[in-house]
Protein backbone atom coordinates (compact mmCIF):
# COMPACT_ATOMS: atom_id res chain seq x y z
CA UNK A 1 0.00 0.00 0.00
CA UNK A 2 3.05 2.36 0.87
CA UNK A 3 4.35 1.92 -2.43
CA UNK A 4 1.11 2.84 -4.40
CA UNK A 5 0.46 6.00 -1.99
CA UNK A 6 4.04 6.89 -3.11
CA UNK A 7 3.57 6.41 -6.72
CA UNK A 8 0.07 8.48 -6.35
CA UNK A 9 1.61 11.41 -4.32
CA UNK A 10 4.44 11.55 -6.70
CA UNK A 11 1.58 12.34 -9.87
CA UNK A 12 -0.06 14.49 -7.09
CA UNK A 13 3.10 16.46 -6.81
CA UNK A 14 3.87 17.33 -10.83
CA UNK A 15 -0.06 18.21 -11.31
CA UNK A 16 -0.06 20.35 -8.16
CA UNK A 17 3.44 22.29 -9.09
CA UNK A 18 1.97 22.93 -12.36
CA UNK A 19 -0.94 24.79 -10.37
CA UNK A 20 0.97 26.44 -7.61
CA UNK A 21 4.67 26.30 -8.34
CA UNK A 22 4.78 26.58 -3.91
CA UNK A 23 3.64 23.55 -3.43
CA UNK A 24 7.03 21.44 -2.57
CA UNK A 25 5.71 18.23 -0.60
CA UNK A 26 2.68 16.26 -1.16
CA UNK A 27 2.33 12.67 0.84
CA UNK A 28 -0.65 10.66 0.27
CA UNK A 29 -1.26 8.56 3.86
CA UNK A 30 -1.47 5.18 3.19
CA UNK A 31 -4.06 4.75 6.47
CA UNK A 32 -6.58 6.89 5.10
CA UNK A 33 -5.33 8.76 1.45
CA UNK A 34 -5.66 12.05 3.58
CA UNK A 35 -3.77 14.90 1.31
CA UNK A 36 -1.56 16.80 2.86
CA UNK A 37 0.24 19.60 1.26
CA UNK A 38 3.37 21.22 2.26
CA UNK A 39 2.88 18.86 5.59
CA UNK A 40 -0.63 20.39 6.28
CA UNK A 41 -3.52 19.01 6.05
CA UNK A 42 -5.81 19.40 3.19
CA UNK A 43 -8.33 21.47 5.17
CA UNK A 44 -6.42 23.82 6.40
CA UNK A 45 -5.54 25.48 2.94
CA UNK A 46 -8.16 24.25 0.80
CA UNK A 47 -11.38 24.95 2.30
CA UNK A 48 -13.05 26.77 -0.64
CA UNK A 49 -12.11 28.14 -4.46
CA UNK A 50 -9.09 27.07 -6.24
CA UNK A 51 -6.94 25.66 -3.52
CA UNK A 52 -10.08 23.09 -3.04
CA UNK A 53 -10.38 22.89 -6.75
CA UNK A 54 -7.06 22.18 -7.92
CA UNK A 55 -6.25 19.83 -5.17
CA UNK A 56 -9.45 17.62 -5.54
CA UNK A 57 -9.33 17.31 -9.59
CA UNK A 58 -5.30 16.82 -9.23
CA UNK A 59 -5.74 13.94 -6.99
CA UNK A 60 -8.34 12.40 -8.76
CA UNK A 61 -6.26 12.63 -12.11
CA UNK A 62 -3.45 11.61 -10.40
CA UNK A 63 -4.88 8.79 -8.81
CA UNK A 64 -5.84 7.56 -12.23
CA UNK A 65 -2.20 8.32 -13.90
CA UNK A 66 -1.58 5.69 -10.72
CA UNK A 67 -3.86 2.87 -11.61
CA UNK A 68 -2.61 3.01 -15.05
CA UNK A 69 0.81 1.77 -14.23
CA UNK A 70 -0.45 -0.84 -12.33
CA UNK A 71 -2.02 -3.86 -13.96
CA UNK A 72 -4.52 -4.75 -11.20
CA UNK A 73 -5.86 -2.14 -11.21
CA UNK A 74 -8.42 -1.59 -13.93
CA UNK A 75 -8.94 2.31 -15.74
CA UNK A 76 -12.13 3.18 -17.82
CA UNK A 77 -11.07 4.82 -20.76
CA UNK A 78 -13.53 7.49 -20.19
CA UNK A 79 -13.81 10.22 -17.20
CA UNK A 80 -16.36 12.52 -16.61
CA UNK A 81 -15.59 16.03 -14.47
CA UNK A 82 -18.27 17.94 -13.43
CA UNK A 83 -17.55 21.54 -12.76
CA UNK A 84 -13.55 21.74 -12.24
CA UNK A 85 -13.25 25.05 -12.96
CA UNK A 86 -15.70 25.91 -9.67
CA UNK A 87 -14.65 28.64 -7.82
CA UNK A 88 -11.69 30.40 -10.24
CA UNK A 89 -11.69 33.53 -10.83
CA UNK A 90 -9.72 35.99 -12.88
CA UNK A 91 -6.47 36.22 -10.90
CA UNK A 92 -3.15 35.36 -11.60
CA UNK A 93 -2.97 32.03 -9.86
CA UNK A 94 -6.62 31.09 -10.63
CA UNK A 95 -5.93 31.35 -14.56
CA UNK A 96 -2.36 29.08 -14.35
CA UNK A 97 -4.70 26.46 -11.63
CA UNK A 98 -7.57 26.64 -14.90
CA UNK A 99 -4.78 26.50 -17.87
CA UNK A 100 -2.73 23.46 -15.81
CA UNK A 101 -5.90 21.80 -14.98
CA UNK A 102 -7.65 21.94 -18.55
CA UNK A 103 -4.20 20.70 -19.88
CA UNK A 104 -4.02 17.57 -17.63
CA UNK A 105 -7.61 16.63 -18.32
CA UNK A 106 -6.63 17.21 -22.11
CA UNK A 107 -3.59 15.08 -21.86
CA UNK A 108 -5.21 12.57 -20.26
CA UNK A 109 -8.09 12.49 -23.47
CA UNK A 110 -5.09 12.28 -25.83
CA UNK A 111 -3.29 9.82 -23.98
CA UNK A 112 -2.84 6.10 -25.11
CA UNK A 113 -5.18 3.70 -22.79
CA UNK A 114 -4.03 0.58 -22.17
CA UNK A 115 -6.62 -1.50 -25.23
CA UNK A 116 -4.71 0.89 -27.34
CA UNK A 117 -7.16 3.38 -27.51
CA UNK A 118 -7.77 6.81 -26.94
CA UNK A 119 -9.81 8.47 -23.69
CA UNK A 120 -12.43 9.89 -23.52
CA UNK A 121 -12.91 12.77 -20.95
CA UNK A 122 -16.12 15.11 -21.00
CA UNK A 123 -15.84 18.36 -18.81
CA UNK A 124 -18.87 19.37 -17.64
CA UNK A 125 -18.74 23.07 -16.97
CA UNK A 126 -20.01 27.09 -17.78
CA UNK A 127 -16.83 27.91 -19.12
CA UNK A 128 -13.23 26.77 -19.36
CA UNK A 129 -10.12 28.24 -18.05
CA UNK A 130 -7.36 28.43 -20.23
CA UNK A 131 -7.24 28.16 -24.02
CA UNK A 132 -8.14 24.47 -24.97
CA UNK A 133 -5.83 22.29 -27.97
CA UNK A 134 -7.00 21.44 -31.40
CA UNK A 135 -8.12 17.84 -29.58
CA UNK A 136 -10.91 19.80 -27.42
CA UNK A 137 -14.36 20.19 -28.59
CA UNK A 138 -16.81 22.20 -27.11
CA UNK A 139 -20.50 21.26 -27.33
CA UNK A 140 -22.73 23.96 -26.21
CA UNK A 141 -25.57 23.52 -24.50
CA UNK A 142 -28.69 25.42 -22.48
CA UNK A 143 -31.50 24.19 -19.89
CA UNK A 144 -34.57 25.60 -22.69
CA UNK A 145 -32.44 23.46 -25.57
CA UNK A 146 -31.70 20.52 -23.62
CA UNK A 147 -28.72 19.95 -21.52
CA UNK A 148 -27.68 17.23 -23.65
CA UNK A 149 -28.38 17.73 -27.62
CA UNK A 150 -30.85 15.67 -28.98
CA UNK A 151 -33.08 15.16 -25.69
CA UNK A 152 -36.11 17.10 -24.65
CA UNK A 153 -35.57 19.94 -22.17
CA UNK A 154 -36.46 20.05 -18.59
CA UNK A 155 -39.86 20.64 -17.83
CA UNK A 156 -39.98 23.07 -15.04
CA UNK A 157 -41.50 21.82 -11.70
CA UNK A 158 -42.90 25.03 -10.00
CA UNK A 159 -46.18 26.25 -10.81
Amino acid sequence: MKQSTDRWSNHLLRRMQACDPEITTVSISPEDSSVPLNGSPFDAGAVAGHGMTRTNVSTWLALRATAREVSAMPVPQFLIVDSPFTGLGSSTEDQRTGTALLNSLTDLATSEQPAGTEGLVIIACTELHGTPGPVVREIRTSLADGAVPGLQPRQSTTT
